[in-house]
């Protein structure tokens, strides 16, 4: 087995990751299926039988419709809690703040794992590495980690600066995807190119639209970031009553459960924590298409595909802008 030079994970966001009976615990399926959702998002162009077969590749994988394309997973990974006082890093916070729900336990900001990352593909060793600092640059593990929960960084990403950022951004997810697809766009956003004849992406299923910096928080704090999380939740409940359109945030209806097309993450560079805004090709489920009309809440599947998209986009802007005004109504 070949390791790969990550030894330590820290938290930057209230972690509530739990195993059997509930028990707070870091859980590397938890990372292991991080990476493997940032390889699929970071990968636009293959469609999804393609993408699979790539992904079994990398990661292992099972049966599908019969056919064994099942191996053993390449990735090993293990997270070690070596602190001697465990419970001395665990608090109790809100999952929702807009909803006052009951405080959950949770790992303090500034909390440190030990980790283990090895590989049978010794040479993938840097492409690994390169995707695990990109999987916790704009995700998470435990609950709600599309609303900046459950952060950690790396030693190598808390040495980038705010505004080397975006070029390195770009660099890990060209590298994660093989080809030259994502471009920094201005001073804070990152972009997918246009598509040439050879190389369209699918838009059937979610990958990485754009990624956009926000405003760095003024402290690294556990209380900065507490407001910060606030700010989240509220323009995210905030947004969905404007829109009247909850399904581009993601939502529960009926049995129905949709993931928000906008991953809200934190990142610890040189200067201190930034907010990193993920936007994903949203892509309404078939059953939710298929839903009765009174229970589509204003979505119409029989607009132009075209309005529909500029309408999805909008309600993706709208949420970020939110967040970064603070928006707490």
């Amino acid at each position: 087995m070949t390791e790969i030079p990550i030894k330590t994970l820290k938290v930057i966001s209230p972690m509530f990751s739990h195993g059997n009976n509930d028990k707070l615990e870091p859980r590397p399926t938890e990372l292991k299926g991080l990476l493997r959702n940032t390889y699929r998002i970071a990968n636009p162009y293959f469609d999804s039988k393609t993408l699979y077969q790539h992904e079994v590749e990398r990661f292992g994988g099972q049966k599908e419709n019969g056919e064994e394309l099942a191996k053993p997973s390449p990735l090993r990974i293990q997270i070690l809690d070596l602190d001697s006082n465990k419970e001395s890093w665990y608090e109790e916070k809100f999952l929702l703040f807009h909803k006052k729900s009951p405080k959950r336990l949770c790992y303090k900001f500034g909390k440190v794992f030990n980790v283990k990352f090895e590989t049978t593909y010794s040479y993938l060793k840097q492409w690994y590495e390169d995707l695990i600092n990109l999987a916790l640059l704009i995700g998470g593990i435990g609950k709600r980690t599309r609303r900046g929960r459950g952060c950690m960084t790396t030693d190598e990403l808390s040495k980038i600066s705010y505004e080397d950022l975006p070029e390195y951004t770009v660099k890990l997810l060209n590298n994660v995807c093989e080809k030259k697809a994502y471009v920094v766009n201005g001073e804070r956003d990152i972009t997918l190119q246009n598509p040439s004849d050879n190389d369209k992406p699918d838009n059937d299923r979610p990958y990485i639209k754009k990624i956009h910096f926000g405003s760095p928080l003024l402290k690294k704090t556990k209380d900065c970031i507490k407001e910060y999380l606030k700010k989240v939740d509220f323009a995210s409940h905030n947004t969905k009553l404007d829109f009247r359109n909850s399904y581009v945030l993601g939502d529960v209806d009926n049995g129905f459960h949709f993931a928000s097309s906008v991953i809200v993450s934190l990142a610890e560079v040189n200067e201190g924590i930034v907010p990193v805004y993920t936007f994903l090709n949203f892509v309404p489920s078939k059953k939710f298409e298929n839903k009765p009309k009174n229970q589509k809440n204003g979505y119409n599947p029989t607009k132009k595909q075209d309005n529909e998209k500029t309408k999805w986009d909008n309600i993706q802007d709208a949420f970020v802008d939110k967040i970064e005004k603070g928006d707490e109504k």
